[in-house]
């Protein structure tokens, strides 16, 4: 039963990271007109988050293999916890740039994190690939993607794109 509840927390945290990085896209221009900023710099709000995330997520990587995976997930949700936190009572376009790259390293760190806490919950004999099968189906976009998983196949010493397609 614990595994169950770990697996559904990971799902919902990504879940929620993947929310975090496209919810403000709607409310872009009124927080531009609010701030007293210029579209550019209000931009920065949704590239701030992105960049760092994906900048953290290959060290967020190797620092679950060196540290533990729980710790860094910990760490993660702290991290995009408090920036969701300064993100919300942010004074000033500038504040909520930085509150937003904290949130950014925290969603970062949340991805590799997640998907290596729910292959220690479930062992390869329990159906470790089902589940992460599960844990990716349920990120927006996972089950509706007509691209369901890509991969480089090795033929002949040579090197090719392979992809599945789910038919619509």
């Amino acid at each position: 039963m614990r595994r169950y509840f770990v697996f559904a927390t990971c799902t919902l945290t990504l879940v929620l990271a993947s929310v975090a990085s496209t919810s403000v896209a709607v409310a872009l221009q009124e927080m531009d007109k609010s701030f007293d900023a210029s579209l550019v710099l209000a931009s920065w709000i949704i590239s701030a988050y992105q960049l760092v995330g994906v900048g953290i997520l290959p060290l967020a990587g190797k620092a679950g293999d060196v540290l533990g995976r729980k710790p860094v997930f910990m760490l993660s949700m702290g991290l995009f916890t408090a920036g969701s936190l300064f993100s919300a009572v942010s004074p000033n376009i500038g504040f909520l740039i930085l509150s937003r790259i904290v949130q950014g390293a925290g969603a970062g760190g949340l991805m590799p994190a997640a998907v290596g806490v729910v292959a220690d919950e479930f062992p390869k004999a329990d159906g470790a690939g089902r589940a992460q099968g599960r844990h990716f189906k349920r990120l927006p976009g996972g089950k509706r993607s007509r691209v369901e998983a890509c991969h480089l196949v090795e033929l002949g010493g040579q090197v090719h794109f392979k992809e599945h397609v789910e038919a619509v």
